[in-house]
């Protein structure tokens, strides 16, 4: 049966992203530090207690951790762009960390958060970012300004940025879908 439509124009998609993912290996076999793959798939995960003793387990799910030289990559791919400010912050507190601008972010430095306390893998020599697949650029983009997040104080602190968001989570009776939410988007129309 031959692959066309929607399957066609997704497979050519599909082999752009993986020609994306090896030429980015590839430049690091060409610096002489080839990178090999410690996790793809990896589901990372921290039980809590939130105070009055409720349980409450963190966890995520990173694509690939590799390490190149000294350096452990933390990588999540993405489909949709990333740009470089999505992942930073002037202002290190808890309602710019929050922002709903800002997702991209929590999300890796949850990642970051996850590996070192789940793996054990040092602050010192992570280096985490979101490869977006889909761009024309298509390389990875970084944590930006890594020295005020990858440390131990930053950590602490976004554990308990954590634990109080889901508390505040916990306080809400009921959750409502937000109307000008486009979660679904690109998501095809299930067919029959």
């Amino acid at each position: 049966m031959p692959i066309e439509g929607y399957n066609l124009l997704a497979l050519e998609a599909a082999k752009k992203m993986i020609h994306k993912v090896l030429d980015e290996d590839l430049k690091f076999i060409l610096n002489d530090q080839p990178p090999v793959i410690l996790h793809t798939e990896k589901t990372v995960s921290i039980a809590l207690q939130l105070p009055g003793n409720i349980p409450i387990v963190f966890k995520g799910n990173i694509d690939r951790v590799h390490q190149s030289g000294d350096t452990i990559y933390i990588l999540d791919y993405k489909t949709g762009q990333v740009k470089d400010k999505e992942l930073s912050l002037e202002t290190i507190d808890e309602e710019n960390l929050f922002n709903p601008k800002k997702s991209k972010l929590i999300q890796i430095l949850m990642y970051a958060w996850l590996s070192h306390s789940d793996l054990k893998i040092p602050l010192e020599k992570m280096k985490i970012g979101l490869f977006p697949l889909a761009t024309k650029k298509g390389t990875p983009e970084y944590l930006q300004n890594p020295d005020q997040f990858l440390q131990p104080r930053f950590m602490n602190l976004l554990q308990n940025w954590l634990i109080h968001q889901a508390e505040l989570m916990l306080s809400v009776d009921t959750f409502v879908h937000k109307e000008d939410a486009q979660y679904c988007q690109f998501c095809r129309e299930s067919e029959g």
